[in-house]
């Protein structure tokens, strides 16, 4: 019974984990806290259907870490049970169930031994960039699941010997993802059959400035493959969920609501000084002669049609939709209080009174 217990010692590396990386989730939790003042609330209520303060606990409290690490602590724990009876240790076991565990092929054992070592590794490169989501957790058991069911019959195409277990062990380091698609392809070509792909448009993210192939990739992992998605994204979960600066991802954002609009042309505004939908809307109090703006707004309203191809007043609608869209306003009052000095820069755009107020805040 000591021995059983003491397979149990791993497992606790989960909770560990959990525990150290919930320190610096609180910290991100707090710094939101700062930052959301009673306009954010209401707009982000406005935006989203929801309360903000209820985000943290609903997604990341104790509860949401509490059945993957608990899954995680149980598998391990197993797989190490597994591990020391196939050794020869008595841990006390029905005999039944030691006959069993024996009897499991030896590439099942690499595999999820395999998937156990990626697994940590994965959590801890998770940690250290403060993306460890519930969701990655719950992928952790998973592809120890998966990687071991799959390992037999992976490892008969190299006869079981040693390089079937090396397979097996390679097979725990992909993802869960990846090992669907390996299983689906071989079944689909076992079958003849080759499933039909859905017409779908053109990869998005890489038109905007500044986004790279490892943000891409962030972003993937937070479930977000396009700028629509992007666009339209709750920008505090964003901000939780990845290791994303909190005005990167509102400039991300902000250009991906943009680029939803005009597409490509987008990037030829950007030598006008307008690089997402906060300059484009702030035009708007302009043209009303409701704020400051300099120069001859008309001449900037011309040139901006110039450059897009469109008419005048096809701007100006353009300027009104951006201005009246919930979440470019949140975004704009989020970029306006994400400096220690708002009072030198514009006021972002009030949820009151739509048709009034101060533009959005411009970039520095």
């Amino acid at each position: 019974m000591s021995l059983l217990i003491l397979a149990l010692v791993p497992a606790l590396l989960y909770p560990a984990l959990w525990i150290a990386y919930r320190q610096r989730l609180l910290q991100r939790r707090d710094e939101l806290g700062s930052i959301m003042d009673e306009t954010h609330i209401k707009l982000y209520r406005q935006t989203f259907g929801t309360e903000p303060t209820k985000l943290f606990q609903t997604s990341y409290g104790l509860v949401a870490y509490l059945v993957p690490v608990s899954v995680n602590v149980i598998c391990v724990w197993t797989l190490n049970v597994i591990f020391l009876v196939r050794h020869g240790l008595d841990l006390g076991l029905p005999g039944g169930v030691v006959t069993l565990l024996t009897r499991l092929p030896r590439s099942f054992m690499a595999a999820a031994i395999g998937a156990l070592v990626w697994g940590l590794y994965d959590a801890l490169r998770r940690y250290r960039a403060a993306s460890l989501s519930p969701e990655s957790l719950h992928f952790t058991w998973l592809r120890m699941l998966v990687a071991g069911s799959l390992a037999p019959f992976i490892g008969a195409l190299f006869n079981n010997g040693a390089g079937g277990d090396a397979v097996a062990f390679g097979l725990g380091a992909f993802p869960v993802k990846t090992l669907s698609d390996l299983v689906q392809s071989q079944v689909a070509a076992r079958l003849q059959v080759s499933p039909g792909a859905a017409p779908s448009e053109a990869p998005t993210l890489q038109a905007l400035q500044g986004m790279t192939p490892a943000l891409i990739e962030t972003l993937s992992e937070a479930d977000i493959d396009s700028t629509q998605e992007l666009a339209y994204t709750d920008p505090l979960k964003l901000f939780l969920r990845t290791n994303i600066p909190w005005k990167v991802a509102l400039d991300f954002i902000d250009q991906a609501l943009l680029f939803n609009y005009i597409g490509d042309k987008a990037k030829a505004l950007r030598p006008l000084g307008i690089r997402g939908t906060i300059e484009l809307s702030s035009l708007r109090e302009v043209i009303l002669g409701t704020a400051e703006g300099i120069g001859d707004i008309t001449v900037v309203v011309a040139r901006i049609a110039e450059v897009m191809g469109e008419s005048v007043d096809a701007v100006k609608n353009l300027i009104d939709t951006c201005y009246f869209d919930y979440q470019v306003r949140l975004v704009s009052t989020l970029w306006g209080s994400a400096y220690e000095n708002p009072a030198s820069e514009r006021q972002a755009v009030t949820p009151e009174a739509p048709a009034a107020g101060d533009p959005p805040a411009p970039r520095p």
